[in-house]
C-alpha cells in the first residue's frame, strides 16, 4: 500500500478526511506554538507595560503567528481573502478582550501570580477559538 502523496498517515480512505482527522491535533501543535510565543511576550512585555497593554499586545502578536500556521497547516488553505481575515479578525478580537478581562480579574481580584492566569485563561479559550475557527473563521466560502 505505501505512504499517502500527501505525506498524512493513512486514517482513512479519502485525503480530505485524514485532514479533517488532523485538524484538531494540529490546531494543537499550533497553538503550543502560538502558547508559548505568547507567554514569552506576555512575561517580557509585562516587565514594562500595564497588565492590560502587556496582555493585549501578546496575544496579538500570537494571533499573527497562529493565523498564518493555522490558515495553511491546519485547515489547508492556500490562499486569503479579506473576508476570511475579517473573520479571524473578529474571533481574535473577541479573545483578545475575554483573555485581557478574565487575566486582570484574576489577577487583580482572586490575586493569581500573572503568568498563572495568563496560562489558566488560554487553556480555557483554546477550545472555543478552535471551533470558531473551524466553522467561520476559516470557513469556505459555500459553507459560511
Amino acid at each position: 500500500m505505501g505512504r499517502p502523496k500527501d505525506g498524512l498517515t493513512r486514517l482513512g480512505r479519502h485525503p480530505t478526511a485524514n485532514l479533517l482527522a488532523l485538524r484538531p491535533m494540529r490546531f494543537a501543535c499550533v497553538g503550543a506554538t502560538c502558547f508559548g510565543i505568547v507567554l514569552i511576550s506576555f512575561t517580557l512585555l509585562g516587565l514594562v507595560l500595564p497588565l492590560a497593554m502587556a496582555t493585549t499586545l501578546s496575544y496579538a502578536v500570537g494571533a499573527s503567528t497562529s493565523y498564518e500556521l493555522n490558515r495553511r497547516w491546519t485547515f489547508g488553505l492556500q490562499s486569503r481573502s479579506r473576508e476570511q481575515i475579517g473573520r479571524f479578525a473578529v474571533i481574535t478580537a473577541g479573545a483578545i478582550a475575554v483573555n485581557t478581562g478574565l487575566v486582570q480579574t484574576l489577577v487583580n481580584d482572586a490575586a493569581a501570580p500573572k503568568v498563572l492566569a495568563e496560562i489558566v485563561v488560554l487553556a480555557g479559550i483554546a477550545p472555543v477559538t478552535f471551533l470558531a475557527y473551524r466553522h467561520w473563521g476559516f470557513a469556505k466560502p459555500e459553507q459560511v
